[in-house]
């Protein structure tokens, strides 16, 4: 999943605000991964561990592809509690 790369490269490299999402998917994956002294699984839990709500607006403002994501979620979970 090539956004997803991308997405915790931004998060990795907050609050720059360089246009990550052109970078090839194997320069973005190195770039997240570059830590050789930690596992992947503990380099995204930290990275996901940064999430807050200023952190996730952040992202929709520099990362198209994570506007267009969350602006998804949100439309779906708006139609759902709609339902109930």
């Amino acid at each position: 999943m090539q956004c997803v790369e991308h997405w915790l490269l931004y998060l990795a490299q907050h609050p720059e605000r360089d246009a990550l999402e052109r970078k090839p998917k194997d320069q973005a994956k190195n770039a997240v991964y570059a830590d050789k002294t930690k596992s992947r699984e503990l380099i995204v839990k930290e990275l996901l561990d940064t999430l807050s709500p200023e952190r996730i607006a952040w992202l929709a403002e520099v990362s198209d592809s994570f506007r267009a994501f969350h602006q998804q979620v949100g439309a779906y979970l708006k139609a759902l509690l709609a339902a109930e």
